[in-house]
């Protein structure tokens, strides 16, 4: 297996082969007062280690938020891996998260110096706690050294990474020449991009994300109520920002962005496709980048496939493409057969969702008006 450093780890120990000397225990995180100041010095901290989130994530699927602690013999921290216990019929799960939950990167917090015996002793942890099956996202690959070998797999997820920088002149010569011509066009044609003052613009972002998915004719991976959970939950801390594009009294185009201190995240963008040939959602882009660059945030990620429309779209920006995989442990083949069913059902409802939209959208109104 090669990672993203270009490291060769197919001929490495296989994890279930390293003696650990780690204990690991599966606690609440409510028992953490103090939670977003201990992951602090952490290196592979996000937004999504962050208390405000795993509370959403946990309102939002109905599952426990909880922690792996991984201590040493002598009781000394050694990591922590923040997730949620869901249930799927009698089955318990964690994730960190599980694939749907619009969270680009979780997975554990440690030191350097803790990989080798890591992953045991949270396995070990998860049995304990009676968890049948663990999923998770990392973007330190070097976690899973022999992971295949060790019983693991994994799916590939891509995120478009833009690196910020202060000085506007340093990133705007970085943008392709098309999407620097698409942010002028923009511009002259009288559009005008605005940081929403409260959530109001999330009806006509959600709408504008019906239409975009289903050009694939599925619906959007979530309804407007969960993105106003999202905003309630996170607006309030500073940690959820909005944007619109206008053009005279019509919104055209709209993006909801999560951040922390260091970096940020496109959660859900869309525009008007009437709009799109004036560059709605290259100004959008540009001007968040300005916004988050200029309050120190170093990278501003944009989900996506690579290669893909909108992959090719958000290559304007001359992105670095990560693929962050999803390692997946199923403790038995009934457990890996159910979860293929239940991607397999996911598509089948999100199919049905955009036809159950579209005979919505097309019934005449009660005046007769189409």
């Amino acid at each position: 297996m090669i990672d993203a450093s270009g490291a060769d780890h197919s001929k490495e120990p296989s994890l279930s082969r390293i003696k650990s000397d780690l204990i690991g225990e599966v606690v609440p995180l409510k028992r953490f007062r103090n939670w977003d100041r201990q992951i602090e010095g952490f290196s592979q901290k996000r937004i999504f280690h962050e208390k405000a989130w795993l509370r959403f994530l946990a309102k939002d699927q109905g599952g426990e938020a909880v922690v792996v602690q991984i201590t040493d013999c002598e009781g000394r921290q050694r990591a922590l891996w923040p997730g949620l216990v869901v249930r799927k019929g009698p089955i318990r799960i964690f994730g960190s998260p599980l694939r749907g939950w619009g969270t680009v990167s979780m997975g554990p917090l440690f030191h350097e110096g803790d990989v080798s015996t890591l992953v045991q002793a949270a396995e070990k942890a998860f049995i304990d706690a009676g968890i049948r099956h663990w999923e998770f996202v990392s973007e330190s690959l070097e976690l899973m050294v022999g992971g295949r070998a060790s019983g693991y797999r994994y799916e590939a997820s891509d995120t478009h990474r833009i690196a910020l920088h202060a000085d506007d002149e340093i990133m705007w010569a970085n943008l392709e020449k098309r999407c620097r011509t698409a942010v002028r066009k923009a511009a002259k044609s009288g559009l005008d991009c605005r940081v929403s003052a409260d959530g109001r613009f999330l009806k006509s972002l959600y709408a504008f994300a019906v239409d975009v998915f289903a050009r694939s004719k599925i619906a959007p991976p979530y309804d407007l109520a969960r993105l106003q959970r999202l905003w309630d939950a996170l607006f309030p801390l500073g940690k959820a920002v909005g944007f619109e594009v206008w053009m005279g009294e019509q919104m055209v185009s709209g993006g909801l962005m999560i951040a922390d201190g260091r970096q940020a995240y496109v959660w859900s963008q869309a525009s008007d496709k009437r709009f799109n040939q004036y560059g709605p959602n290259n100004l959008l882009h540009w001007e968040a980048m300005r916004y988050f660059a200029a309050r120190g945030a170093s990278y501003l990620h944009s989900p996506g496939a690579a290669g893909s429309s909108i992959g090719r779209f958000k290559e304007s920006f001359r992105p670095e493409v990560l693929s962050y995989p999803f390692w997946i442990r199923d403790r038995s083949h009934v457990l890996r057969w159910g979860r293929a069913l239940y991607q397999e059902t996911y598509w089948i409802q999100s199919w049905y969702r955009y036809l159950i939209t579209r005979q919505t959208r097309s019934r005449p109104d009660p005046d007769g008006k189409s």
